[in-house]
């Protein structure tokens, strides 16, 4: 997908779920998405789960669409959360 028909993407979806246009610059945005971030955890998760089952490898430097940053996310969420065992990585071990 182009730069460009991503942020038109994006800027259909924030109209639609936010009222406002997104811009990369806007100071806000971290506010208005960090409550979807179960969802594209949990979407993020499906997707390695797909590759596997298709491929029956997981090679994300070489799937599209994939993401592996859900990991660091988890982890930086478990460093917030007292007594909170995390694993984040279980791909790495």
């Amino acid at each position: 997908m182009s730069r460009k028909k991503l942020n038109s993407k994006l800027n259909e979806y924030f109209l639609e779920r936010f009222g406002k246009e997104y811009t990369k610059s806007s100071q806000d945005v971290y506010a208005l998405i960090v409550g979807e971030q179960n969802i594209a955890i949990k979407n993020a998760k499906s997707l390695v789960k797909k590759h596997e089952i298709d491929d029956g490898v997981f090679k994300p430097y070489e799937q599209n669409p994939l993401t592996m940053i859900y990991q660091l996310v988890e982890y930086l969420n478990s460093l917030s959360e007292k007594d909170a065992e995390c694993v984040c990585f279980p791909l790495n071990g």
